[in-house]
């Protein structure tokens, strides 16, 4: 079983990328925290949407964030500029919840919905395509 659920805060503001196939992904990372007896030790967790999933967390939201990711691990193996292989974990998200928002876009969506303008949608739910083409599409350039 490989299978993850996450809940953490937007380190960036989220940016959608175009793979060499025309397909449009979006890599971001959030920070998740971890309280224990000697306090909060904050992880930080590379995540990577796909289709509407991407296009759905570009468009409703911003860095500081809080949100919850359901998906698999995935490690990817790569070469550094300076031509040493390593490798990474992340997160491919098939499900994102969008939780509370900064005191600025909470102020921004209440004026949406007292315009009428578009509701932000709760849950998105979408699996991204075919193993292989998620392959291609990962081709993160270090």
């Amino acid at each position: 079983m490989n299978s993850v659920t996450l809940t953490g805060r937007l380190v960036k503001d989220p940016e959608m990328i175009q793979s060499k196939s025309g397909n449009g992904f979006c890599p971001f990372t959030i920070a998740v925290d971890d309280y224990g007896k000697n306090g909060t030790v904050t992880s930080f967790i590379r995540c990577v949407a796909f289709g509407k999933l991407a296009e759905n967390l570009v468009k409703f939201c911003k860095k500081g964030r809080m949100v919850g990711v359901e998906g698999r691990l995935s490690q990817q193996n790569y070469q550094t500029k300076e031509g040493k292989n390593a490798s990474m974990v992340q997160v491919i998200v098939m499900r994102i919840e969008f939780f509370s928002a900064p005191a600025k876009e909470k102020e921004e969506m209440t004026k949406a919905k007292e315009e009428k303008e578009n509701v932000i949608p709760k849950v998105v739910d979408d699996m991204p395509h075919s193993e292989k083409q998620m392959e291609d599409d990962l081709e993160l350039q270090f």
